[in-house]
């Protein structure tokens, strides 16, 4: 009963580089189907751990950090 287990799903949050570059075209694809209209950074992956970490009575969850993404065209 003390173990929890919950998972965090991040977003688009850096641009692949090298041989795996996305044209400025397909960036701007990816980022048509995001709601809020940015990329995530570490930083609001950071906060998501965090309150996974510090909220004792979640456990099972996998909490989406995408800017609305999963869910705009589901």
């Amino acid at each position: 009963p003390y173990i929890r287990v919950n998972a965090v799903a991040p977003g688009v949050t850096v641009w692949p580089e090298h041989e795996n570059t996305l044209s400025l075209e397909e960036q701007q694809k990816i980022m048509e189907k995001i709601p809020l209209k940015e990329r995530g950074n570490p930083k609001h992956i950071a906060k998501a751990v965090l309150a996974l970490a510090e909220n004792t009575f979640i456990t099972g969850q996998i909490l989406k950090v995408d800017g609305g993404r999963s869910i705009a065209f589901a």
